[in-house]
Parts: structure tokens; C-alpha cells; sequence
């Protein structure tokens, strides 16, 4: 039986395989760490909605692809209402992300959203509660 389920080209098609899949590392800030950390302590979901709203833990997804991108707090996203809608999708470009590079307190949603954006020119994010 054993003949008939192994492939003499096994190795080269993981390998190929794996070679040609996209690259998709999650960005997790560091209230999102912190608040993933202290949830767990207490043995909890960090997206427990009875959790202060500003520990609980959103993931911001590439909206094409329903792909995760990132981890993101309350407190995160009250932090960049000022430069970042956070009631729908928003669109993401390179024109974007060098306005928000003059703004200091921008530091952790920039990183985010290169991250993000990527080689793209162009990505559209939407958050999931």
C-alpha cells in the first residue's frame, strides 16, 4: 500500500509549493501583545467583550483577501481616529502612507500599515471586532 501513495517527485512539489505561497506574516502591536499577554494571565479571550475596551484585541484584514494583517487594541485604534477611519474600509497607497510619515504619533499605525501595503500600490483594510 505504501507504493501506491508515495510520489517520486514528493520533495520538489513541497518545495515548489512552498516557494510560490505568499509570504503573509501577522504585525501585532505592542498594546495588542500586552493586552494578548494579560488576558491570557487570567485565562480569558483577549476578544472578550466584556473586557475594558481598550484591551480588547481587533484584526485588521486585507478586505480582497479576508487575509489577516494585523492585531490591533481599542486603545490602538482610539489613539489614530485622527488619521485613520475606523468605521469602514480604508484605502491604503504609498500618497497615504508619506502624509502620515509627518506625524509623530502616527509611529505604530505607519508600521502597520507598510506592513500591510507591501509591495502594492494599493490595499484596501477593514477591521473585524
Amino acid at each position: 500500500m505504501h507504493g501506491r501513495l508515495a510520489r517520486h517527485d514528493a520533495a520538489e512539489v513541497i518545495v515548489t509549493t512552498a516557494l510560490t505561497e505568499p509570504v503573509a506574516s501577522l504585525w501585532i502591536s505592542r498594546d495588542a501583545q500586552r493586552a494578548i499577554r494579560f488576558a491570557a494571565e487570567g485565562g480569558v479571550s483577549a476578544r472578550n467583550p466584556d473586557a475594558e475596551a481598550h484591551r480588547r484585541v481587533a484584526t485588521v484584514t486585507d478586505a480582497a483577501t479576508g487575509c489577516s494583517v494585523a492585531v490591533v487594541t481599542g486603545a490602538d485604534l482610539q489613539a489614530h481616529t485622527a488619521y485613520l477611519p475606523v468605521d469602514g474600509p480604508v484605502s491604503v497607497t504609498p500618497a497615504m502612507l508619506h502624509k502620515l510619515r509627518r506625524r509623530p504619533a502616527a509611529a505604530d499605525l505607519l508600521m502597520l500599515l507598510k506592513h500591510a501595503l507591501g509591495v502594492s500600490e494599493q490595499i484596501t483594510l477593514a477591521l473585524e471586532p
